[in-house]
């Protein structure tokens, strides 16, 4: 009964992430109307998908790649600053450096 059910989602649960984090990043998240067409649109797969068998080749076919990100508003160099910067860091969070100079643990109170 498991396999019925599940390998017949399974395409669907696979993009599910996907769908998700695309709603999240295009700020579309907190929009009622955008969260209602998202759940429209998983519950219409799903409810294709229970009248039909789960199509492997069509998942490989799936497009994984990674949604398109806003761009970050700290830059690396910003982050250097602080790193470096005395009392720029919230108390009790020390930053130490790692094996090279481009890496370094966090340490924070516990």
């Amino acid at each position: 009964m498991f396999q019925q059910m599940v390998g017949r989602l399974q395409a669907i649960l696979a993009r599910l992430p996907r769908l998700i984090s695309e709603t999240v990043l295009r700020g579309q998240a907190s929009d009622p109307e955008s969260r209602e067409n998202l759940a429209a649109r998983i519950e219409s797969e799903a409810r294709e998908a229970s009248k039909s068998g789960f199509d492997l080749d069509a998942a490989i076919d799936e497009d994984f790649s990674e949604p398109e990100r806003a761009p970050s508003p700290l830059s690396l160099d910003d982050l250097d600053l602080v790193i470096h910067a005395p009392g720029a860091l919230a108390p009790g969070i020390e930053i130490r450096p790692a094996h090279d100079a481009e890496s370094f643990f966090l340490e924070t109170p516990i």
